[in-house]
């Protein structure tokens, strides 16, 4: 399964220490974890904007965690809101979208898109 994983369901991973991967491999086979180019916009803005340091720490961390585990970082458009460029992007290249936006996570059904999201510490579909 090709997953895209949204800026917050990155920030809850780090927070509650998750590692996405292995729990998507366990519960749902072989998969592949995508990184659009604008959660990464979003987590370095974060990592300097954020008011509170827990937020700018899990964004810092994040963004390492990315870094380190390798994962593939897409190309979902330039112009627009991230989510309307995340959705078009999943639609058209069959993938999963991981958010807990729980507004996103119905557009995204509506659109056929495959939704992940955590509920209490585990990734539920």
């Amino acid at each position: 399964m090709f997953v895209a994983v949204d800026t917050n369901s990155l920030i809850y991973s780090v927070r509650n220490k998750i590692d996405i991967l292995a729990q998507l491999r366990s519960n749902f086979g072989p998969s592949a974890i995508y990184i659009p180019d604008r959660v990464i916009k979003e987590l370095k803005n974060l990592v300097e904007n954020a008011k509170k340091d827990a937020d700018k720490e899990a964004a810092k961390v994040a963004l390492q965690l990315i870094k380190q585990r390798q994962f593939p970082i897409v190309e979902i458009g330039e112009e627009g809101h991230t989510d309307d460029l995340l959705l078009a992007w999943a639609v058209k290249n069959k993938a999963a979208v991981m958010t807990n936006d729980v507004q996103f996570r119905f557009r995204l059904k509506e659109s056929g898109i495959r939704v992940l999201y955590f509920m209490q510490g585990k990734i539920a579909e």
